[in-house]
């Protein structure tokens, strides 16, 4: 399996959380529900590439390409 940040997934790709390597921005995503072994996929980006909608627990979230740079997957 390879390992990828969030900021990597492409159109239609998931991944199951790895590693937050922020403990602040890993703190308050656990709250919304990104967590080690959550799967996550990307739902869409923004016109000029920043931010870009995720797809998790049957919600959207919505992540700075900086933030998402530092959740490690492993894609599914």
């Amino acid at each position: 399996m390879e390992a990828v940040t969030l900021a990597d997934l492409g159109p239609g790709q998931s991944g199951c959380v790895v590693k937050i390597a922020d403990d602040a921005l890993g703190h308050n995503l656990a709250a919304m529900g990104l967590v080690r072994g959550a799967t996550v996929s990307l739902n869409r980006t923004a016109p000029m590439g920043n931010p870009r909608i995720y797809a998790i627990k049957g919600y959207q979230l919505s992540l700075r390409n900086e933030d998402a740079r530092k959740v490690l997957l492993r894609l599914s």
